[in-house]
């Protein structure tokens, strides 16, 4: 268990890591990159908070909507900052 825990926390700062990097790097084309966190998605098989449709319906308003202070941003379903 303490492997997998260790190995989801390493994966995820090197996703950070390569989605800052990028957003710098590709700020000069005017291409901007940041993470969307889904929400706890409701399924089959658990009872979570947001239904996949109000997910996606939040993720895509922020794809729709990205300006450059959202550039290397971790958001949330909802447009909510999340700290790195």
């Amino acid at each position: 268990l303490l492997c997998s825990v260790v190995y989801c926390v390493f994966f995820q700062a090197a996703l950070n890591m390569l989605i800052t990097c990028a957003a710098v790097e590709l700020k000069k084309d005017e291409i901007l990159c940041t993470l969307l966190h889904p929400g706890w998605v409701q399924t089959d098989m658990g009872g979570a908070n947001v239904n996949a449709q109000e997910s996606v319906q939040g993720m895509l308003k922020i794809m729709n909507s990205m300006t450059e202070k959202h550039n290397g941003v971790l958001l949330d379903y909802k447009g909510q900052s999340i700290p790195w």
